[in-house]
Parts: structure tokens; C-alpha cells; sequence
């Protein structure tokens, strides 16, 4: 007889397992417990709860953090499912899979758009993938993300919609593999694995500060100025179509003395399917600056590879040869 998988939860909250309370939806754990059973005959599920349970939105750096180390305990378990909101799931995706390095077993994140229970949602459905992926083994060693029958590479995954179930979308890999008729197709898994480079974990820093600014029409980017002011050690600057926007020269000289005492500006297009390649005028006062242009970046991975960058102790020049390091393959940074 086969033993059964073993397999390590960690939920951390989110839409999948809430309910109806007083304010609005809220995380519960008994549902999801409750779920799971129903596939104890196939697997043994080491549980973990996290306490508080969060609506994703709410994740925060410390978090991160320990999730992360809690991912390194898991040393006698075959696979790992992380139960997540999905507001915030890409970034823990891209978050975790840079800083976590080589894995030994797959990890594998899901959520969402509707509660456990709710008529014609997703909820059973997505929750059936994922542990269907680990159960047979679909699933590379890496982290990825399982939502709407479909498998995604973490790095460049992003949320696309909070109406469709296809909630989760990855501009630069095609899906892992594909979910039908309960079955994953493991032919895609073997060919369309988008191999990371073997590295090693990375603990994550909760006192890095990184901000973000989202550029709208104006003569003066005041509030940039004010963010390059507050003493965040990266900023990411989400400008318009390929790397535009206007910038004064008062803005250009704020952020070259903002960079020369170490900070780093990472630039990345608003555009979902967009690029920064500086092809243009309006680019000019960006590239005058030294902001780092981030190609095809989405902002969830800026996040990510700035944050990890950072907490290995990188700043200035180092920290720009880190980024430059491909983590995208041939949509990678583009600088």
C-alpha cells in the first residue's frame, strides 16, 4: 500500500475561507478545516493556522517574514499549499519565490474570488486544483500559483480581475500546466516549467521601507519628491506606457541626490502588458536620473526583487547588478 502524501498547510486567510460578519466578509479557519477533509483518505494535511487570520490586503512585511520561516521548517513534508487572499497573493508569489531560493518540494498558492460554499464560485474548484496538483505530482519544485484550472509561474504573476474567475494572469510565461477533467496535463508541466537558477534562500529584512508612486498628469511630481523625502530605501515608480511622464529638473535633481545617497528607484510601466524601454523624449529626465528602468517588469515583482536585493545588504551600484540579473527569461529587464 501507498502512503499517503503529506502535505503542509499554511493558511493565512483570505476570501476563500470567510463568512458573513457584522462589517462585511471576514476570515474564518473552520470552513477551510472543514474542506480539507475531503481529501484525508489521499493525503495526511499538517495544518497551520495562521493567527490572526488576515484579509490579504492587510499583509505586511513582518508576515512575509514569517511565513518564510515557516517554509524552512517544513522538512518532512512532500509538498506544501499555501491558502491565500487573493488582493495581495501574487506578491507573496513573486516575494517568495525570489527570496526562498532552490526548493526541495513544490509550494503551491491559491485562493479565491468567492467563499467556500458560495453557489457558482470558485472556491471548491480552485482548492481541488491545487491539491490535485500536489497529489499528482503536476506541480514543479518552485513556487507557483494554481487558479482558475490553470498553473502560473509566481515571477510576473499579477491579479487581473476582482469579477472574472480567471483572476490571475502571467504576461511573461504560459501556464505551468492545465487542469481538465480532474486531471493535470503533465506534459505541460514538463515543458513549460520556467526553470529558476539554482540559489539559495534569502532571509527576508521587515525593516526595509519601500514606497511606490503612481504617476497621474501633472507639471510637478510633488508627491514623488515627498516619498524621496520620507526615508524609504526603495521607491517604485509606476509611470506611464513605455517609462514616460513629465519631470521637472526639480524632480530630476531630487532623485539623482536621492539615488547618490543610496536609495534606489526601480521604474515600471502602469501598463499591464507594458514595457519601459525609454524609446522615448519623455523618458529623457528618468534615464538623466538614473532611475532604474525595469523593462517588463509588473510592479509585483519590483516589490520583490528590490526587497530581497535589499535584505541581502545590496545598495547602489550592487544593488542595480542585482537587479539586472534576469529573473523573466526573455521578457526580463529590459535596462
Amino acid at each position: 500500500m501507498n502512503e499517503k502524501m503529506k502535505i503542509a498547510v499554511l493558511y493565512t486567510g483570505g476570501t476563500i475561507g470567510m463568512y458573513a460578519g457584522e462589517n462585511g466578509l471576514r476570515p474564518s479557519q473552520e470552513t477551510v478545516l472543514q474542506a480539507l477533509k475531503v481529501y484525508q483518505t489521499q493525503a495526511d494535511f499538517d495544518v497551520t493556522v495562521c493567527h490572526p487570520l488576515i484579509d490579504s490586503s492587510q499583509v505586511t512585511q513582518v508576515h512575509w517574514c514569517e511565513w518564510q520561516q515557516w517554509l524552512q521548517q517544513q522538512t518532512h513534508t512532500d509538498a506544501i499549499l499555501i491558502l491565500h487572499g487573493t488582493d495581495t497573493m501574487a506578491y507573496t508569489a513573486n516575494v517568495l519565490a525570489l527570496a526562498m531560493g532552490s526548493l526541495r518540494v513544490p509550494v503551491v498558492l491559491t485562493g479565491s474570488q468567492y467563499p467556500l460554499g458560495t453557489e457558482n464560485g470558485d472556491a471548491e474548484t480552485n482548492l481541488e486544483a491545487a491539491v490535485q496538483a500536489l497529489l499528482q505530482k503536476a506541480a514543479p519544485k518552485q513556487v507557483s500559483v494554481v487558479f482558475a484550472n490553470q498553473m502560473l509561474a509566481a515571477i510576473g504573476s499579477r491579479k487581473i480581475s476582482t469579477q472574472s474567475l480567471d483572476g490571475f494572469a502571467n504576461k511573461h510565461h504560459p501556464p505551468l500546466n492545465e487542469f481538465q477533467n480532474a486531471l493535470w496535463l503533465k506534459s505541460l508541466c514538463e515543458t513549460n516549467v520556467a526553470l529558476m537558477p539554482k540559489t539559495a534562500m534569502t532571509p527576508l529584512n521587515p525593516n526595509i521601507r519601500i514606497a511606490s508612486h503612481y504617476c497621474v498628469p501633472a507639471s510637478e511630481q510633488w508627491a514623488l519628491r515627498a516619498i524621496l523625502h520620507s526615508g524609504a530605501d526603495a521607491v517604485i515608480l509606476q509611470s506611464f506606457g513605455h517609462g514616460n511622464g513629465w519631470f521637472s529638473q526639480a524632480d530630476v535633481q531630487v532623485m539623482q541626490a536621492y539615488q547618490a545617497q543610496g536609495g534606489m528607484i526601480i521604474n515600471v510601466s502602469q501598463v499591464f502588458d507594458g514595457h519601459v524601454a525609454a524609446q522615448y523624449e519623455a523618458s529623457k529626465a528618468l534615464l538623466d536620473a538614473k532611475v532604474f528602468m525595469a523593462g517588463a517588469w509588473t510592479v509585483e515583482t519590483a516589490y520583490a526583487k528590490v526587497w530581497v536585493g535589499l535584505s541581502q545588504g545590496l545598495r547602489g551600484h550592487a544593488l542595480q547588478h542585482y537587479l539586472q540579473q534576469d529573473v523573466l527569461g526573455d521578457a526580463g529587464c529590459g535596462s
